[in-house]
């Protein structure tokens, strides 16, 4: 089982958090290793503030753990039994969401959707990423909507996203565009009623 800790003190919220990778035996719940993050995301936000991206960005499949470490770094490949970095994902900062399907990485990459709502869409900047699960080379990139939500969809060959106004598919071998349909979802009006993931 592998989790994002923070161990740091807990008799003042306003002491410094430590984040850790813990792996633990999923039977006996022993730790096997752990692995310090420099930051994973401040614990100084509103309760129930978000944001939802977090649960996106560990993912185990198989031998890997692939992990987003933070806004400025790249998503890494960890041997789940040791913990040992294995691959750098280089060019795949501020990840929000990892998705492993057969020999490719798939990443929803750019700016935080807490910011989106806060600053508004104008400087944002939202990318979806794919990469060699295998090498760590990028296969495309393709640049979608500031208010793209949370979750990506892979099925079969193909990468499906929503935004407040459409839903759009993507090949998964090239990135290319497949199709897109309007589809308008009400997000809220009001900055501070913040809508997470996709309805």
């Amino acid at each position: 089982l592998f989790s994002v800790v923070d161990m740091g003190v807990t008799a003042d919220i306003r002491m410094p958090a430590r984040w850790q990778l813990v792996a633990r035996d999923a039977f006996n719940g022993l730790v096997l290793w752990t692995r310090n993050i420099e930051q994973w995301h401040s614990h100084l936000h509103s309760f129930r503030s978000g944001p939802a991206d977090l649960p996106f960005r560990l993912v185990a499949v198989g031998s890997h753990v692939y992990m987003s470490t933070g806004d400025d770094k790249p998503v890494l490949a960890l041997d789940a039994a040791t913990g040992k970095e294995l691959i750098t994902y280089d060019g795949t900062e501020q990840t929000r969401q990892i998705i492993r399907v057969d020999d490719k990485l798939i990443m929803l990459a750019g700016t935080s959707q807490v910011e989106v709502r806060r600053n508004g869409p104008d400087t944002a900047r939202r990318t979806i990423v794919t990469a060699n699960a295998e090498t760590g080379d990028i296969l495309w990139r393709q640049r979608v909507s500031a208010n793209t939500l949370i979750p990506l969809v892979v099925s079969g060959q193909k990468v499906m996203y929503q935004t407040d106004k459409h839903l759009a598919c993507l090949a998964l071998d090239t990135g290319d565009e497949v199709w897109k349909v309007d589809h308008p979802v009400n997000l809220g009006k009001n900055k501070k009623t913040i809508s997470w993931a996709s309805p």
